[in-house]
């Protein structure tokens, strides 16, 4: 879809209808990661990652360093190597919204152009049910053009 063909968004819109279910939203995320206590995380998941105190690095899973350090660490915490100190943080994965299309199209099109500035973006929907605001808005669309 091109950037302001509204027409095409409200065939777009007619085309993904389905009798019986409520349109969604589709939003695009990224996730923060933010330093927790790994028994209070509440209903975040979390990961591990490495800390190089003296170069702002962050090693994440996946990552040779990040698996020499495990290694190397033995099950502790932090661990100085050639003068470096690395510390092991856990982080909760935060999703947050970015913003919101009304085609999924449309979404994984924002992805596309913008990847170089989100923090592992993805793709959900949310449903506009009881929200007459966002769904007065989808069908002038839908209807007018």
């Amino acid at each position: 879809m091109s950037n302001f063909n509204l027409t095409e968004l409200a065939n777009d819109l007619k085309a993904q209808e389905r009798p019986g279910q409520t349109p969604y939203l589709w939003c695009v995320y990224e996730i923060d990661l933010h330093p927790c206590d790994p028994d209070r995380t509440g209903h975040y998941e979390y990961e591990y990652a490495w800390y190089d105190n003296s170069d702002p690095v962050l090693y994440e899973d996946g990552n040779e360093m990040y698996e020499a350090l495990n290694v190397v660490s033995q099950g502790e915490w932090t661990v100085t190597i050639d003068g470096n100190e690395y510390e092991k943080l856990c982080l909760s994965r935060i999703p947050k919204i970015v913003t919101a299309c009304f085609t999924r199209q449309a979404a994984l099109n924002y992805i596309e152009a913008n990847r170089h500035n989100l923090k592992r973006p993805f793709v959900d929907c949310i449903s506009l049910n009881r929200n007459p605001e966002m769904l007065g808005i989808r069908d002038f669309f839908k209807n007018t053009f």
